[in-house]
C-alpha cells in the first residue's frame, strides 16, 4: 500500500528546483542542473513511495544519497 503522505511530501523536492529556475539566469547551466536534480529526486521519491517496489527503493536510495553527496561537495568547494 503506498504512503500517500510521503508521496505528497516528496513533491516538496520540486520547490528548490522551482526557486533555482526562477532565480537563475537565462540558459544558465547551474540553474538547469539544480532544476533537473530537484525534478529527479522528486520523481524517484514519488515513484518509490507510490509503489513501494524494491527496485524503486534502490533507485531512490542511489539518487537521493548521490545528490546529497554532490550537494555537500558543492557547498564545500
Amino acid at each position: 500500500m503506498p504512503y500517500l503522505g510521503l508521496v505528497l511530501t516528496s513533491l516538496g523536492f520540486l520547490v528548490p528546483g522551482w526557486v533555482a529556475w526562477r532565480r537563475g539566469q537565462p540558459r544558465s547551466p547551474g540553474c538547469a542542473l539544480d532544476t533537473l536534480s530537484s525534478v529527479l529526486v522528486a520523481t524517484t521519491s514519488v515513484f518509490y513511495h507510490g509503489t513501494l517496489h524494491p527496485v524503486a527503493q534502490r533507485i531512490d536510495i542511489v539518487v537521493a544519497h548521490g545528490m546529497g553527496v554532490l550537494s555537500v561537495g558543492r557547498s564545500l568547494f
